[in-house]
């Protein structure tokens, strides 16, 4: 059984009192534990609903997304130990000032102990490799440190599935995707996560086991071709 299963997922957004336009058409994946897949597309491709549907936070128009054959429409499993992580950029000002106090914020939420959830959540630091970030606020992190941090917090609460969706509007070089795509096959390979990746089109993927890419709703395969 695959751990995330996307079944004939459509997805139709009504754009006005009569006209709908469709975001995602007829896709279908499977996602197997400790793998890294990498999903390309524009501004607007519909790459992100596809990965709020996989973390069973929006429900599919028509189609099934199941995880470890759960139902995500009947039960969620994002944030619970051994199911669905989601990196999030958006820092909270509310859950704490540094970033150490972010990413530690999941553990506080389970009853860990302030010690406790500091010293796991500084441990996911280091394996993002943002250690020194810690004591930082969240405005003060350049765009990879912002990432790295989202990918920490998501971290902590001990995901089998890792779902990352790189943010519009930045201007990230070939170094940082280069980079990011390193930590993200190490935390698929070393740590047994699977990891689903959504990005701009056109970036560098190399080091992804499959890379798929977005246009007009569908979903195509980039890497390893077709057979």
């Amino acid at each position: 059984m695959s751990l995330l299963t996307l079944d004939h997922i459509s997805m139709w957004c009504r754009t006005g009192h009569r006209n709908a336009s469709v975001a995602l058409r007829d896709i279908s994946l499977n996602v197997e534990p400790g793998e890294l897949i990498t999903v390309a597309g524009k501004r607007s491709s519909g790459r992100t609903t596809l990965l709020r549907i996989a973390a069973g936070v929006t429900p599919p128009t028509s189609g099934t997304a199941r995880f470890a054959g759960i139902d995500l429409t009947q039960r969620t499993m994002l944030g619970k130990p051994s199911g669905i992580a989601y990196a999030i950029t958006h820092f909270e000002p509310v859950i704490g000032r540094s970033v150490l106090e972010q990413v530690a914020a999941p553990l506080l939420c389970r009853g860990f102990s302030i010690l406790r959830a500091r010293t796991v959540a500084y441990r996911f630091l280091q394996r993002a490799e943002v250690a020194d970030c810690a004591p930082l606020t969240a405005a003060e992190l350049d765009y990879a440190e912002t990432l790295r941090v989202s990918v920490a917090r998501a971290l902590v609460t001990a995901p089998s599935l890792l779902l990352v969706d790189q943010p519009d509007g930045d201007e990230p070089s070939e170094c940082t995707d280069h980079e990011l795509i390193k930590l993200l096959r190490s935390i698929a390979h070393h740590d047994a996560i699977a990891v689903m990746l959504t990005t701009d089109e056109g970036r560098g993927l190399a080091g992804a086991d499959r890379a798929l890419t977005l246009y007009r709703g569908r979903l195509r395969s980039m890497w390893p071709p077709r057979i």
